[in-house]
């Protein structure tokens, strides 16, 4: 299990160019927080590059896990019917 956010500083995304090989380093899951560490809890969640980085190891068949801005159901259903991820 790995967990990352997009990057540390914004505007420099680095997580969909080392996310697909987590497999091969032995990864079975990632977690990917959808803000840098510069951000903090000052915008929102990216999930557009969150389904970014899904698409990219979804052929790895390793198991992407997006967070940020998650505060209900209503939201999880959203992220879910937008990005193609699988729950079980």
């Amino acid at each position: 299990m790995m967990q990352t956010r997009k990057a540390y500083h914004d505007g420099n995304d680095l997580a969909h160019t080392f996310l697909p090989k987590a497999a091969a380093w032995g990864a079975a899951a990632v977690t990917l927080h959808g803000r840098t560490r510069a951000q903090r809890y000052s915008k929102q969640a990216d999930w557009a590059y969150v389904e970014k980085c899904a698409r990219l190891v979804a052929p790895s068949g390793l198991q992407l896990i997006g967070n940020g801005d998650v505060y209900s159901y209503s939201d999880y259903k959203q992220h879910m019917q937008v990005i193609l991820v699988q729950t079980d």
